[in-house]
């Protein structure tokens, strides 16, 4: 079985409600002041990204795009890196970047909602991986 190491999370589906959370001053003029340096927060983030280091997982492991590097990719050695297509702060480019610039090599597997033109986005992913390195082969997955 290949060790896979999946990146996350990915942004919501655009039906979805935004469940990012709302920082800053209470802008609700019936609420009590918010004491200086806190937070507010009128939605659950869900649980936190994880730290710098991979967390085990089944079938693999995974992290944050933000802990994405060589250390990282020499402790896991994944022969498969699986990325949503776009991310919070991130899309599958700047993945296949960064895995580029670590010397990695294996599979970059993109997960994607149904596009109209998913074959586009294949080919440019591809066209890029080839420009960056030889040893970086990219699958799209579609997801729904």
């Amino acid at each position: 079985m290949p060790i896979i190491l999946t990146l996350g999370p990915p942004l919501p589906a655009p039906s979805a409600p935004d469940t990012a959370p709302v920082t800053g001053p209470n802008t609700d003029p019936t609420a009590a002041p918010t004491p200086p340096g806190a937070e507010t927060t009128d939605a659950d983030p869900g649980p936190a990204p994880p730290s710098g280091e991979a967390r085990a997982a089944s079938p693999g492991h995974e992290a944050h795009f933000a802990a994405l590097g060589p250390g990282l990719l020499a402790r896991v050695r994944p022969e498969i890196v699986a990325t949503p297509l776009i991310g919070h702060g991130f899309d599958a480019l700047d993945v296949l970047a960064q895995l580029a610039e670590a010397g990695w090599h294996g599979v970059l597997r993109v997960h994607a909602p149904r596009l109209p033109a998913v074959h586009l986005l294949a080919e440019e992913l591809r066209e890029e991986a080839a420009r960056l390195s030889d040893a970086i082969d990219v699958e799209i997955e579609i997801l729904g």
